[in-house]
């Protein structure tokens, strides 16, 4: 139920279902937004969404920073920058930032792309101390946190290029709900958890490549449940 700042539908600008006023400056169409800043307060209001085969967009130099707990689950409307529905979405040198539960920095689901470069995402969730007590499943990983920076799920693609990528709990790089298919990338990255969480994730159907990355997580660097694979290559972790 969430309304993003900007929302592109199906390759055009919808402002029935956008709050544009949160855009305080830069400039923005269908297909690119360059130089904007949104900051706001509230989980129901979002940054960036991307939906519809038709939708191609790119957004470069923005600053998004969003603060308040989000609505159960993951990706959607509500994240900081999210592509959706079979849509196309870039990320060029932007910095984006959510404070709050199940608030995802960046992600991609049903059948998208998301391809970000130069960028620092951080998901820094609501204050907690790691106590593994969160959530059953928290309990079975041995992780804590309330948000994920970013999460890929439904068929879906997400791309990664000299980012980094900020969690400070549960994770980084998340992928879930991968409906037969998922695959993740990340290339020259930094990749950290502050307090507790993992630095990536592949369950059923996920496929994750992380390319001369650095990880530096306070819990694992990957958990894999299913059938999956995570494949590090020419990569430093510290767990």
């Amino acid at each position: 139920n969430s309304t993003p700042a900007i929302y592109i539908d199906n390759g055009k600008y919808s402002k029935v279902k956008s709050k544009a006023g949160l855009v305080t400056e830069g400039e923005f169409d269908d297909k690119f937004a360059d130089g904007i800043k949104i900051k706001a307060q509230g989980g129901d209001i979002g940054g960036v969404y991307v939906s519809g085969l038709k939708s191609e967009y790119t957004l470069s130099d923005a600053n998004i920073e969003l603060d308040g707990n989000g609505a159960f689950g993951l990706a959607g409307p509500g994240s900081g920058a999210s592509a959706d529905n079979y849509g196309t979405l870039i990320i060029r040198n932007s910095t984006i930032t959510t404070s709050g539960e199940n608030r995802n920095a960046t992600a991609a689901q049903n059948h998208s792309v998301l391809k970000v470069y130069n960028s620092t995402l951080r998901a820094n969730g609501v204050p907690f101390e790691p106590n593994y007590t969160d959530t059953e499943q928290k309990k079975q990983l041995e992780i804590d946190g309330n948000s994920r920076t970013h999460v890929t799920l439904s068929g879906s693609y997400s791309y990664f290029y000299y980012c980094d990528v900020i969690a400070e709990g549960w994770a980084a790089l998340s992928t879930d709900g991968a409906q037969g298919f998922v695959y993740l990338e990340a290339n020259n990255c930094t990749v950290k958890t502050i307090k507790s969480g993992y630095g990536t994730y592949a369950d059923m159907g996920c496929h994750v490549a992380i390319n001369d990355c650095d990880f530096d997580v306070a819990s694992m660097a990957g958990i894999m449940a299913g059938e999956a694979d995570i494949t590090f290559r020419n990569t430093k972790a510290r767990c």
